[in-house]
């Protein structure tokens, strides 16, 4: 292998990392905020 694909493995692996890492900074905090909002509307009807 040379040195230009070692360089390009080395950037396709950095940049798949770093789509995976938005990809969860974007997800998780939606899906935190949605299971808190699904969980509201099954407390509200029990304290009436």
């Amino acid at each position: 292998m040379t040195r230009t694909q070692q360089r390009r493995r080395c950037i396709w692996i950095g940049s798949a990392a770093g789509a995976l890492l938005w990809l969860a900074a974007l997800i998780i905090p939606a899906a935190i905020a949605g299971h808190i909002t699904a969980e509201q509307p099954t407390t509200t009807p029990l304290q009436r």
